[in-house]
């Protein structure tokens, strides 16, 4: 019974798998250093041109090189260690202090 139900469902994995590969493929094109720059020069040269008016460019440069700040912490920033009595396992902590930062807790002991 239960290897009629994976062969049913084999389409429908394949379906998931394939969306999920699309999706992490998206977000590292959106979270590239190299495509915002280049979403920066694209922008620089509508200006030029003068088809973007000042205010529009203002606003869209604010949001690209804050994207690209936000790029360049996220890959700055080391991973955290958690060790256990049995293994050691990283942690991506985005938006957190990495290890020895501020904000301990412990009161610093």
């Amino acid at each position: 019974m239960f290897l009629l139900d994976d062969l049913l469902l084999v389409p429908a994995h394949g379906f998931v798998f394939l969306l999920r590969q699309i999706q992490e493929a998206a977000e590292k094109e959106l979270d590239s250093e190299s495509a915002i720059k280049q979403q920066l020069l694209a922008l620089e040269m509508e200006r030029e041109a003068g088809r973007i008016d000042p205010d529009e460019w203002s606003e869209r440069e604010a949001e690209l090189l804050a994207r690209l700040r936000a790029v360049r912490q996220h890959h700055a920033r080391p991973p955290q260690a958690l060790h256990t009595g049995d293994a050691s396992i990283t942690i991506e902590t985005p938006g957190l202090p990495a290890n020895g930062e501020a904000g301990r807790g412990d009161g610093g002991a």
